[in-house]
């Protein structure tokens, strides 16, 4: 597990990490300044629940830095991860598998181990929940029938997409949680169900709704549409018309895994674990697919991470579940995951992560060294910068996307502030009114890379 590790660290953590962008810097950021009532979500949101810099707040009271405490976050969730299903396998050769997936998805899938997305913090419920099901009898009941309900409330205060999981966890083990619905027993669950969602109502009454969430369930035209990306996207993997060779690889890896499944069919007995992330994978999938968000976000398959790492965690299970002829499995297994790993590398390493008007992690860090200033910019020239210094303040120009409210004051308590063009304005003019301010240019204009930026100061009233 060391290489696997230290090629984490290389490649994910997200210090690291070359496409660290302004979502990732709000978790880093919500660390350094976390409120309770108002933080239970993702700023300016009212879904993607704050488990990350709740965890990274507690580390920053330690001392951590902000980005130090995302990235402990990221292992510690991770390695959590790692050891519930690994103590479910208890397997060496299907543990380096498990190692690969968790720490290194597949190119589409690469929010699956970073913050400021729910990947992480939803599978750690989710897993903790089946571990927990699975080593019941370390438990008393009553406590086991309390923490169940508690545990998948927090899973859905992380993502909502976790209901489908949950259903799927009831119907796949119905037999085994039944007890907890008698008459002596029941009072447990409800209890907890009634703690855990209206935990998630008051998170909820205290965020910040926006309109781009007012519609919670996909048009059937636009669901029709996100179909067909996705069929075109298959179509190109199989007919190796992708700029992704490492993708067609593992689509044809994953095809004669099929196969073989097929030929051994009265082999296998499918376990209820691998019922379960089977069933889980299929009901998330359709689940995101009926979600207006995953439109407004123009289809992306970002959004399946959950559902492709259980169909993952599902074939694990199912080799696991062998008795014998299972070592014809293992190099299939671990060719898999081991082309699913070196499509992300492959995709971080060879394909240019900068976007036209979008700061790079090298200018992003060339800005956060040359001082004491506040920043005012486009949303993806401003948190990023923030997360990353210690010595600046920066928000989005005025509108929808300053997610951190509390931040915009802190910004002009700076004697100067630095306004990058990119993304925000057509040029940069000499005087700029932002948030009811009037700023006053102080300086030339100069550039980073392809960023355009001036110095500009407040004039008091």
């Amino acid at each position: 597990m060391i290489p696997i590790c230290w090629g984490f660290a290389e490649i994910y953590a997200i210090h690291n990490y070359k496409g660290f962008n302004s979502d990732h810097a709000i978790h880093a950021m919500m660390s350094r300044d976390f409120h309770f009532s108002e933080d239970l979500y993702y700023w300016n949101q009212n879904r993607l629940g704050s488990f990350i810099p709740m965890l990274g707040a507690l580390l920053v009271s330690l001392g951590f830095s902000a980005m130090l405490a995302s990235v402990a976050v990221q292992y510690i969730l991770l390695a959590a991860i790692l050891f519930f299903l690994y103590d479910l396998l208890k397997n060496k050769i299907l543990g380096i598998a498990l190692g690969l997936l968790l720490f290194f998805p597949h190119s589409s899938f690469i929010n699956q181990v970073l913050i400021g997305h729910p990947y992480l913090a939803q599978n750690f419920f989710i897993c903790l929940l089946i571990w927990m099901f699975f080593k019941r009898e370390r438990l008393p009941k009553k406590l086991l029938y309390f923490l169940l309900p508690l545990i998948f409330g927090f899973a859905v205060w992380s993502s909502e997409i976790s209901l489908a999981s949950g259903i799927v966890f009831a119907l796949v083990f119905f037999k085994d949680i039944k007890p907890a619905l008698q008459r002596k027993n029941i009072i447990y669950p409800i209890f907890s169900f009634i703690l855990s969602f209206g935990f998630i109502a008051y998170a909820k009454a205290f965020s910040n709704k926006t309109h781009n969430f007012d519609t919670q369930f996909i048009r059937f035209g636009d669901f029709w549409i996100g179909i067909k990306k996705m069929a075109h996207f298959i179509w190109e993997t199989a007919s190796f018309t992708t700029n992704k060779p490492p993708n067609s690889a593992l689509f044809y890896s994953l095809l004669l895994f099929l196969i073989l499944l097929l030929v051994f069919k009265k082999k296998f007995k499918f376990h209820k674990l691998s019922k379960f992330f089977l069933w889980s994978a299929l009901a998330s999938f359709f689940l995101v697919t009926l979600s207006n968000w995953w439109m407004v976000s123009s289809y992306p398959l970002r959004y399946f991470a959950f559902s492709y790492l259980h169909l993952m965690l599902a074939l694990l299970f199912l080799i696991d579940s062998l008795k014998i002829h299972k070592w014809i499995f293992y190099p299939l297994i671990i060719a898999i995951s081991a082309s699913n790993a070196f499509s992300g590398i492959y995709l971080v390493n060879n394909f240019t992560l900068k976007v036209p008007d979008r700061a790079s992690k090298e200018e992003m860090l060339e800005i956060s060294n040359m001082g004491d200033f506040g920043i005012i910019g486009s949303y993806w020239n401003s948190y990023a910068i923030d997360a990353l210094s210690p010595k600046i303040e920066a928000s989005p120009n005025s509108g929808y996307a300053v997610r951190y409210k509390r931040g915009v004051d802190l910004v002009f308590e700076n004697d100067s502030i630095m306004i990058i063009r990119n993304g925000y304005l057509d040029s940069l003019k000499d005087s700029v009114q932002e948030f009811n301010r009037t700023l006053i240019k102080i300086g030339k204009n100069k550039k980073i890379g392809q960023l355009e930026y001036a110095f500009y100061q407040e004039i008091k009233k």
